[in-house]
């Protein structure tokens, strides 16, 4: 196993117990986490951008919360950052990186992430 591998999967499998140490703070920073593939990506040769998604606009005041499905609902996020590469989604919280076309779908159920509800930055 790559440790690319084997960094994803002990990420996968953390994030997938609740993310959260003995105290029940968080123990995982997704803004962090982000940050760690993408420069484990350009380690690779691959061009990273870090993402920071939130819901659709309901109003000009609130935005749709995302409820990601890995929790059940127990769960709910004004945003999520993630690392986007050669149109995929590196999100640990799923088993594999996802195509950024079914990505939300995948991840929060439903497709509530528009072009205009992310900005981009390139990883240096």
């Amino acid at each position: 196993m790559s440790d690319f591998a084997s960094f994803w999967e002990a990420k996968h499998n953390k994030l997938l117990d609740g993310y959260t140490d003995e105290s029940g703070a968080y123990a995982e920073h997704f803004g962090l986490l982000a940050i760690e593939i993408a420069n484990r990506l350009l380690a690779e040769g691959r061009l990273p951008n870090i993402l920071t998604l939130t819901g659709v606009k309901i109003d000009s005041i609130n935005t749709k919360t995302l409820v990601p499905l890995a929790y059940g609902g127990s769960v709910r996020w004004g945003g999520h950052t993630v690392c986007v590469a050669n149109g995929l989604v590196y999100d640990p919280i799923l088993e594999s990186p996802e195509p950024w076309e079914t990505y939300a779908l995948k991840t929060f159920g439903e497709p509530i992430l528009s072009k205009d509800a992310y900005w981009s930055i390139e990883a240096k």
